[in-house]
């Protein structure tokens, strides 16, 4: 899901992840009813939200051990088995003995992302993953994303286009509130190529253009 922030992006994220009611209309997940299935969904729902909160003196591991147990999965040999999974897919195995305060914010966004998957679920919410990540941490988790769609289906807001090239094959675009596109990354280029000019001009004269169009995007470079 592509869109500005304020355009409810999150708010529908929210929902889907059942941490938020609704008054009109209708969402199904599979078979099951938003309204009427909420614990059905959750045993088969992911959610992983921009902020989410960590024990920094635990370790990955201690951490995801914990969560295990808040979801009621009791079985030790269960629980190291569904750990040891999700350690792996997220790419963190060779940090799974550190202590969570030691984690670097792309490492944390990963551990939040294990903690998603130690259920396996078939659906993957994730809101404005790459937020505040630097290019590299961004390129790995779009990588890691991409993987774990091979056997879920992923949902992910942002407001970063790139983010959803190579990695997305359905693109929903959110105004208000309202889905204005949706479909390929192929369809979106082809709808905005007329409304779409490049070219160059002084640095000096940018300001006058941005005065008389509505977007800009530009970039310097200074010899």
């Amino acid at each position: 899901m592509l869109g500005p922030n304020g355009a409810g992006k999150t708010t529908l994220i929210r929902i889907l992840a059942t941490v938020m009611g609704f008054d009109d209309g209708e969402i199904k997940i599979n078979t099951w009813d938003l309204r009427r299935d909420i614990y059905e969904i959750r045993k088969i729902v992911g959610y992983l939200p921009q902020e989410f909160g960590l024990y920094p003196d635990l370790t990955l591991i201690e951490y995801l051990d914990y969560m295990c147990l808040l979801n009621e999965i009791k079985n030790r040999s269960d629980r190291k088995k569904r750990i040891s999974n999700a350690i792996e897919l997220s790419n963190l195995t060779m940090a799974a003995n550190n202590k969570l305060k030691t984690f670097s914010g792309g490492m944390k966004r990963r551990a939040g992302l294990a903690q998603c998957l130690l259920n396996d679920p078939q659906v993957l919410l994730v809101d404005e993953p790459t937020a505040g990540l630097d290019p590299e941490e961004r390129m790995r988790f779009k990588n890691l994303l991409s993987m774990l769609s091979r056997d879920r289906n992923i949902i992910f807001s942002t407001h970063i286009i790139n983010d959803l090239e190579d990695v997305c094959s359905d693109i929903g675009i959110l105004d208000k509130g309202k889905l204005v596109f949706n479909g390929s990354m192929q369809a979106l280029k082809a709808k905005v190529s007329t409304n779409v000019w490049t070219g160059s001009c002084p640095a000096d004269e940018l300001a006058l253009l941005e005065a008389g169009y509505g977007s800009i995007w530009s970039s310097c470079l200074h010899l």
